[in-house]
């Protein structure tokens, strides 16, 4: 009983996680990993612990065990693996097991900052999107008065909507648990009289309180749902119980438990392994750049870059409009991750028509100053393993950049604008990121030569350039820019872009601090590609011109290069 009290303080103390002890036989184990045929219920247990995240504990600090056929387990939730402090077998002296104790470092655990999100599944129903139109209106009406500037208005009116949306959820869900309970007593008091007194009337009441309940609970699980990327369930006894293990198993697979830092020690913090990324980042965005203007340009003037004419300059240069904005915002797919701030695209989709104008006056207010407003610069990133990579290695993960809504907007309008201009700078040779360009042409050119060139002595390289879109420096981008012909308007767009960009890295549900960004084209902005291919296109040039370089002739035609950009 004492045993039991100590795991039961330990649960409780390290909150949803979860700790397993006890004897498994080895061989037996083994199989059932690995053939699912060994179907007891304590094995069904056991490997639905498994599935969610857990570690065997004792692989990480000892060998396996090979001298005896049975031995003792612990399973422990990966969220403990950092608080695992001792992992110790004590000799066998009462029976034939050998005692096995484990320490945890359980203290306070500092609180995680939550990151609030807006929930879509709440515009499904009418009750909500009549309460936040009425606060919308309210706000709008209250402080579109032309006392403050657009951009601050834009800012209080998320910040204001946010809490509405906060206060609307909290209170629906103190309203559903109270609810519920009354259901649940009221299910008690009919059923005990049904079995006393059968009649219609008492089933009948019966059924639809079972109903109300199941309905209530079908919308509690809506966004359960959306993070389960799961579009449709069927509502059994524990709704709650078979989403939340999807979403275990998904974090799970996403979770980072070891690093290895810059001097090769190996790092199992959570938090540590948060600075540690977020560090590694802030060094790889950081400007290497040593050239001056001046050096710049002079390199530029070397290259044959092709211009924009009058007409692209004067498309591309135009003020934004309202149409613009409405357009941008509908080609964007649902059911995303948010930025820093929260907010979906759903929600923008669902009120363009309110809030639309404001955002294109604040667009309009931010290009007067030269500068967005605060909240737009930053960005979360997530890391992702990438596939058959070292999970020791924080260059072996992938950095998936959230952006801000509006940001992403924003750069889609002028992203359409640049798509239909792009192909003019671009040459054929390049088929990435370019519409009515696909790989299967370079895939095509390749075979070709292959095939017709088998008789004279010609090679061909393929260079794959790593984190090619993190080390674009701004100061040569602009100048690109420039060579190319755009219009001063675009591109002090892009020079508002990237005035003081922000990013904060996650990992394992931690959030670091944020650091600035010098260098790199962003991720998640659709401008990104287009960019990158003009920088690229720089390098293309000067391969192409140089005198040592004798390209690959094919059906009359000089083919130097093969280019496509991927993110």
């Amino acid at each position: 009983m004492h045993q039991r009290k100590q795991f039961d303080s330990v649960r409780e103390r390290c909150k949803a996680a979860k700790i397993r002890y006890g004897f498994l036989h080895p061989a037996r184990f083994r199989m059932t990993v690995r053939l699912l045929v060994y179907t007891s219920p304590p094995m069904t247990v056991i490997l639905d612990f498994m599935a969610t995240s857990i570690f065997y504990i004792k692989c990480l600090a000892m060998p396996f065990h090979k001298a005896y056929s049975h031995i003792d387990y612990f399973l422990l939730d990966s969220k403990l693996i950092s608080l695992t402090d001792k992992i110790v077998y004590h000799p066998i002296v009462i029976s034939d097991h050998a005692p096995l104790s484990m320490m945890l470092k359980v203290g306070e655990q500092a609180l995680k900052k939550r990151r609030w999100q807006f929930d879509a599944m709440l515009l499904k129903y009418t009750e909500f999107r009549m309460y936040l139109d009425k606060h919308i209106s309210y706000f709008i009406s209250e402080n579109n008065i032309g006392n403050v500037n657009d951009s601050v208005l834009w800012e209080a009116l998320k910040a204001v909507i946010r809490g509405h949306m906060i206060s609307y959820v909290a209170n629906k869900k103190s309203k559903d648990n109270f609810r519920l309970e009354k259901i649940n007593q009221n299910l008690i008091y009919l059923e005990n009289a049904y079995k006393m007194n059968p009649s219609d009337a008492a089933l009948e009441g019966i059924s639809k309180l079972k109903f109300e309940y199941n309905s209530i609970l079908s919308k509690c699980v809506g966004s359960l749902l959306q993070k389960a990327q799961q579009k449709y369930f069927e509502l059994g006894a524990k709704p709650h119980s078979l989403l939340a293990r999807q979403l275990r198993l998904a974090q799970a697979s996403r979770a980072i438990h070891r690093i290895k830092d810059k001097t090769g020690k190996l790092i199992t913090s959570p938090e540590e392994i948060n600075k540690c990324f977020a560090k590694f980042y802030q060094e790889l965005y950081q400007s290497k750049c040593a050239a001056n203007q001046e050096t710049i340009n002079e390199f530029l003037t070397n290259c044959r870059l092709s211009k924009l004419d009058a007409e692209a300059v004067q498309a591309l240069d135009v003020e934004i409009t309202l149409d613009e904005i409405k357009t941008a915002v509908m080609q964007f797919p649902n059911y995303k991750p948010s930025g820093p701030d929260g907010f979906k695209i759903e929600f923008y989709k669902s009120y363009l028509p309110r809030i639309a104008s404001l955002l294109l006056r604040m667009l309009k207010h931010s290009k007067e100053i030269s500068i967005l407003p605060n909240s737009l610069y930053q960005a979360n990133i997530a890391v992702l393993l990438k596939k058959d990579r070292d999970p020791l290695n924080m260059s072996s993960y992938r950095p998936i950049s959230l952006l801000q809504m509006e940001t992403k907007i924003f750069t889609k309008v002028m992203s359409n604008r640049l798509c239909n201009h792009i192909h003019k700078l671009i040459h054929p040779d390049q088929s990435g990121f370019v519409p009515g360009r696909h790989i299967y042409a370079n895939l095509c050119l390749l075979f070709k030569i292959m095939y017709n060139k088998q008789k004279e002595d010609c090679v061909v390289i393929a260079l794959d350039a790593g984190k090619a879109f993190d080390h674009i420096e701004w100061q040569f981008m602009l100048s690109t820019l420039n060579r190319f012909g755009f219009g001063s308007s675009f591109i002090n767009w892009i020079t508002i872009i990237y005035c003081q960009p922000q990013a904060s890295i996650i990992t394992n549900g931690e959030i670091s601090q944020p650091f600035n960004l010098q260098r790199g084209v962003r991720q998640g902005c659709s401008c990104s590609p287009h960019l990158f291919n003009l920088c690229d296109k720089v390098l293309a040039c000067l391969i192409g011109a140089n005198p040592n370089y004798k390209p690959i002739q094919l059906y009359g035609k000089d083919h130097h290069l093969s280019l496509f950009a991927a993110a």
